[in-house]
Formats: C-alpha cells, structure tokens, sequence
C-alpha cells in the first residue's frame, strides 16, 4: 500500500508593517480554522557583507519591501517569504524525518493590488525562486487581499463587490465584477486608520502615541451617528412647562410623577454616548478620564471613503454593475471594528449619494430625495438605490470564536485564502473553475512548472 501524503497548506499575508502567516493541514474547513494566525513585522536587513540583493534575518540595517501595500524591492520579498516559510516549516515539523511525505499548498497574499506590484516578468522570477529554494512545495499562489475578502464573504455567491481595505497607513478599493478586479474602478490612496491617531494627537496633547493607540482600541471611542451627536449636545431631563402644570386639574400629581420618573432615569446607566466623560485603562495600566475627544478623529478617513468609494463606482460604465457594487460592499481592516465607524460611513454614503423611491413624497421611509431641478430618469442613472455591507461570514461556529472582535477584520483575508485552498486542493476541489483570476491571482501547480518551466506564467489569464 502506497504511504499517505500529508497536505498541508501555508498562508503568507504580507502587510506594510506586519505579515500574518497560518500554516494548517488540508482536511474539512472547519477543522483548519482553529489553527493560530501568527504575526510577524515586515522585515529583512541588508546583508552583512553588504552583496546587492542578499540579505539576512537580523542585522542593523533594515531593507523596506513594501511601501503602502506596494512590493517596492522584489529580491528583497522573495527572500522574506522564504525566510517566513522555511521557520514555520521547521517550527511545525522539528524532527526534518517527519517532513518525507509532506507537500505544501504555498500562498502568498499581496495587500495591494497584485497587478501593481508584479509585472508578468516580476510573477515569473518570484515563481522560479520559491520552487528552487522551498521545499516540500505542490502549488504556489500569489493573489491580491480583495480576491481573498471576497471569497471569504461568500465567494460562490457573491462575484460582484466593492472590496475596501483600510490599512493603517493606505486605503485601497477595489472593485470586483465577476471575480476580476478592475483596475480601472480601483484606487489606493495613502490614507489610513493611523489618520485617526494624527487627529487626536492633536486633540489631546501631551498623550504617548502608544496612549492614543489604547484609546483608538479601547471600548469608550466611538464614532457617533448624527442621531447620537445631537444626544451628546442635549440636555436628557425633561423641561417643565410650568403653564400646563398650573393649568392642569392636579398639578401636584403630575409633578409627582415627573420627579419619579427622573429618579428611574437616572438609575438607569447611561450609554457612553450620552457620558460627557469615561475612563479606559490603557496597556500600562493607567486609567484615563477622556472627554468628547473619545468621539472625534475619524472624520478625514471617512470623507476620503465618501470620496473615493463613489469615485471607484462611478468609473464602472455599466449602471447595474454599478448599483451591485453599491449593494456588496466589503469593509475590512482594524479600524472597521471601531463602535460606530461602519455605520456612521453607510450613513454619510446614503446621505450623499442613495436615492430612494419618489412615487411617494409622503412615504416616511423615504430618507433621501433627488433634487427638484434633477431629471428623476438621470438622478436612477446614475445614482444607487440601496447601499449595504455583505454580512460578516458566519458560516463556521469555529471561525467565531477565532479571533477577538477587535481584531476578527484582520482575519478574513486568511479566511478567504484557506477557502480558495479548499476549493482548489480539498476533496471534491474545482481548481479548473479558480485557477486564475485576471492579474490579481497566478496560480502554478509543481507538476506543470516542472513540465512546462518559469514560462508558464504566459500562459495564465489569457
């Protein structure tokens, strides 16, 4: 009887400042979903003999390779993931006897778009190197975030979305029609989460930035809907008119009871909204007394967002493509799992750019109307008439409990890779179905590179 093989698959998310990585066998989905992200900060350093395009796991010179999402040195890239997959390698599987039958799924994840980070001849050598200095390799992938995002929030169901990813330091969005991501309805911006930290900085001096970071994390920030700012700013106690007390047949009652319920009012805990201070203990362990700065900081971010959403969508010609990419927005990033950031967004993008039904004037659930002087045929043209956020996967009891709700954002991207995995590379996979995807996933399994040699990438995504 022939000896089994042990898949196993390894995912390699490469961020600006921190690269998350899992490394799991290939079995049924749920039960890879426990295995441990782990994070590691982007970087490599030049070599100790100072040799162009060698480099080394420490050292004192630090070589950037990616700048705002972008791979900005190539050579430089190449010898991070090699450096990242040969660790955990022998992390998993310290006695080298055990690594026999072993064969790896290996892919590697791009925050920005792939298409502006690797030319053809750029996927080509990446390619080449990593199937002549890893082993154990079956299959290597290189795939941008929003392919994976979009997999992860439904992939066999939804192929039209809008991906947008708010990193800390660039925001890209993406727009996906039919699983391609189009680079002309696409943007990356350098704007991020750490906008919000710029802001309150301001707001509070004296603070450490690592303060400012606990406050971002903590539960007391929030970014409040118009509805809870107008609560902020108001006065909650009910103002006695004293012409209807005097008037009324039994004032002294209804002063009674006016004083009762008041004191029911406040014995019930105030929301944090309604606080006009809270304390949060930050990871020193020092307790702060914040003010309604807790509430302020977003609102660059969010205009950018307003901004370069409508921007993106508006640049797709087709109009019904339009209003599919207006109804499956997919928010991802740290910043996302703020209280209140991903609805005060979708507020601001109804109120600038949603147009609701106008048969019906007199309908109250009709929040926004088209202008009198707008043609209503051009104002449905152009405009969306709903705008929504693809619910957060929840298929998976297991992939509820992976992550902590501050960071579960961060997690969908591996998410969405170890279900392209399975598709391709689990029992009853489909990989002639997802073998490619435009120019923003390459896909070369070990059998064809080794038949057809680094050439084969011309002859992907045709």
């Amino acid at each position: 009887m022939a000896p089994h093989r042990d898949y196993h698959y390894c995912i390699i998310h490469i961020g600006t400042t921190t690269t998350r990585v899992q490394f799991a066998p290939i079995s049924g989905l749920h039960e890879s979903l426990p295995s441990k992200v782990i994070s590691i900060p982007s970087k490599v350093y030049a070599h100790p003999n100072g040799e162009p395009n060698y480099f080394a796991s420490t050292g004192t010179t630090e070589v950037q390779f990616i700048k705002n999402g972008h791979i900005t040195n190539h050579h430089a890239f190449n010898y991070f993931v090699k450096l990242v997959y040969k660790s955990v390698v022998k992390y998993k599987f310290p006695d080298i006897s055990n690594l026999e039958l072993v064969t790896v799924h290996l892919m590697v994840i791009t925050s920005g778009s792939l298409s502006d980070s690797f030319s053809k001849v750029q996927v080509q050598k990446s390619i080449n190197y990593f199937y002549e200095n890893l082993d154990h390799l079956t299959s290597i992938t290189l795939v941008s975030n929003s392919v994976c995002l979009l997999l992860a929030h439904g992939g066999n169901s939804v192929s039209t979305a809008l991906a947008v990813d708010i990193g800390e330091e660039k925001l890209t969005i993406t727009s996906i029609v039919d699983y391609l991501p189009v680079n002309f309805a696409s943007v990356s911006v350098p704007i991020g989460g750490h906008s919000i930290n710029s802001h309150l900085s301001k707001l509070l001096p004296g603070w450490t930035p690592q303060q400012i970071e606990d406050l971002k994390r903590s539960d007391i920030y929030e970014i409040l809907s118009d509805a809870n700012k107008s609560k902020t700013n108001t006065d909650f106690e009910e103002e006695l008119d004293v012409l209807s007390v005097v008037n009324a047949p039994k004032p002294k009652e209804i002063l009674e009871k006016r004083s009762k319920k008041k004191s029911n009012e406040k014995e019930e805990p105030k929301q944090n909204s309604e606080l006009e201070f809270n304390t949060f203990i930050d990871s020193d362990g020092v307790e702060h007394n914040v003010g309604k700065q807790r509430f302020l900081g977003a609102e660059e971010l969010i205009d950018s967002l307003d901004f370069y959403i409508d921007f993106c969508i508006s640049r797709y010609p087709d109009v019904e493509r339009r209003e599919e990419l207006w109804s499956n927005i997919i928010f991802n990033g740290p910043v996302t799992s703020i209280s209140g950031f991903k609805d005060r967004v979708l507020e601001v993008l109804s109120s600038h750019h949603l147009v609701s039904s106008l048969d019906n004037d007199n309908d109250p659930e009709s929040k926004f109307r088209a202008t009198s002087n707008v043609d209503v045929g051009l104002a449905f043209s152009q405009a969306p008439t709903s705008i929504n956020t693809i619910k957060k996967p929840d298929y998976f009891q297991e992939w509820k409990d992976f992550s902590d709700p501050k960071g579960i954002n961060n997690d969908l991207t591996i998410l969405g890779a170890v279900v392209y995995i399975k598709l391709c590379f689990g029992p009853g996979s489909h990989h002639a179905t997802l073998n490619n995807i435009g120019n923003d996933l390459y896909m070369v399994k070990k059998e064809d590179f080794e038949e057809s040699g680094p050439n084969i990438i011309w002859d992907l995504n045709h």
